[in-house]
Order: structure tokens, then C-alpha cells, then sequence
């Protein structure tokens, strides 16, 4: 999978025309105590040794690539460069990337829910309650969502939401 910053890079590499940056910094030019260089009576007066030429680096203009289209939704805009991105799994696997995913997200959001809950004043088990069904409804609109898109329908994406939903409250048990 391509990564959000990678794709970034790649549209404004693709729409700036360069793949790298023109010139490198100088490199700090080296002093001499002022007592050497003419003109100067000043203990503390610095002057530079040699002015050190600046060397660059040639530009080389990236190759134009078609404007991608995403599925459905028209044209991806002019900063979009034609980029494949893998499709979801074909298969629907017990352990995979995307179940850690619906794990920790369902965990956050639980512990996001309990937070919240106990702050406006519910007392413990009330504000779990309140923590695990929003959780739950989130995964389940997740899922929803992804149907009404096309995508799977994935009742194991729905046990891991419930695995880290069920995680999320055993950890806000431990709190006082």
C-alpha cells in the first residue's frame, strides 16, 4: 500500500516539475579570530577565512503521468498523479493488517467514549455502557458504509471492533 506521505511527495514532485531541490545549502563558512585579517583592532571582530564556491545540483524535471481517475467519484484533481493503489484483499482473513486496524480503532474509540461519559458524570458502569455502544456503532457504520461503497460486508471486521470494544472496557475497569 502506498503510504499518505509517499503519494503526497509524489503529486507535488509531479506537479512542481522537479524531483529534487535545485541547490544545497552552503556549508558554514570557518572564521579566523580578527587579529590576523587588516583593519581590524577589535578583540572580539571575526572575518571569514575564504569564500567557498557553491556547488549544485543539476534538475531533473519528473516525468508527466496521466491524471488518475478514482473508481466512481471523477477525476482525482490536477495534483494527483496517476498512482496504483493496491486493492483491499480479495480474501476476507482472520489476521490481517485491516483487523488491527478495526481492533485498536474500536479500543481507542471506546476509551475515547468512557473518557467522555465520565466527564459529563455518569458513573462507571453507565459510562462503559455508553463507551462500548458507541464504539459498536461506529464499526457497524464502518462496515455500512464500506457496503454501500461497493466494498465487502466483513462480519470479522465487526469481531475485531467487538475484541478491542471488549479490551477498551476491561482497561477503563482498572481506573478509578
Amino acid at each position: 500500500m502506498v503510504s499518505l506521505a509517499l503519494a503526497l511527495h509524489i503529486a507535488l514532485a509531479t506537479s512542481s516539475g522537479l524531483t529534487r531541490a535545485a541547490p544545497l545549502p552552503a556549508a558554514p563558512q570557518p572564521t579566523v579570530p580578527a587579529a590576523s585579517s587588516p583593519g581590524c583592532n577589535a578583540p572580539t571582530c571575526i572575518a571569514p577565512v575564504s569564500a567557498a564556491p557553491v556547488r549544485a545540483i543539476p534538475v531533473v524535471p519528473a516525468p508527466r503521468a496521466p491524471i488518475a481517475r478514482s473508481a466512481g467519484r471523477g477525476a482525482a484533481g490536477p495534483l494527483s498523479p496517476a498512482v496504483e493503489i493496491e486493492p483491499a484483499a480479495t480474501s476476507d482473513d482472520w489476521f490481517a493488517e485491516d483487523k488491527l486496524r478495526h481492533f485498536f480503532l474500536s479500543l481507542a474509540a471506546t476509551g475515547l467514549g468512557y473518557g467522555a461519559a465520565r466527564t459529563l458524570g455518569l458513573g462507571h458502569r453507565p459510562a462503559a455502557v455508553v463507551a462500548g455502544a458507541t464504539a459498536a456503532g461506529a464499526g457497524v457504520w464502518k462496515e455500512l458504509d464500506d457496503h454501500r461503497a461497493g466494498r465487502r460486508f466483513s462480519p470479522k471486521d465487526l469481531a475485531w471492533d467487538g475484541l478491542g470494544i471488549l479490551a477498551g472496557i476491561l482497561l477503563a475497569s482498572q481506573t478509578r
